[in-house]
Formats: structure tokens, sequence, C-alpha cells
């Protein structure tokens, strides 16, 4: 446990001190600066909702068909 500790700690000093990576192309040019304004602006907060959706409607449908209908009484082996 104590390695595991050592092991995430020194994980979370490289990730903090890591420079930005440089490698997108498109980020330093006029279109990647608007495509990044348009996605840090003020519906910041809706497309991230717009974006997480899916994930919890597919989490329910999974946890539906994993538990079967609610209020039906009978179990998966019953008749």
């Amino acid at each position: 446990m104590k390695r595991l500790r050592r092991i995430a700690t020194a994980a979370a000093l490289l990730a903090a001190t890591a420079a930005p990576a440089g490698a997108c192309p498109v980020c330093s040019r006029p279109a990647g600066k608007a495509v990044r304004a348009g996605i840090l602006d003020g519906r910041f907060a809706v497309n991230l909702l717009a974006a997480a959706l899916p994930f919890g409607v597919c989490l329910g449908v999974a946890a539906a068909v994993h538990f079967g209908p609610v209020g039906s009484g009978k179990g998966r082996g019953d008749s």
C-alpha cells in the first residue's frame, strides 16, 4: 500500500509540473483559437451537460436491464 501511494504521489507531481504539449498544429492558428473560444464561452456548462447526457442515459438503460422492471414483484426465476 505504501508503494502504491508513492507511485500515485509521483504521478500527481509529474502531471502537475508537466509543460503543456505543443503537438497540436491547429491550436496556435486563428481557426484553433476560434474553436477554443467557442467551446469555452458562456455556454460551457450547457455544452458539457449536452456532451455528458448520453452517458447518463446509457447508464440508466443498463441499470434497468440489469435490475429488471421496477414494481413487477417477481424475480428472474419466478414464473
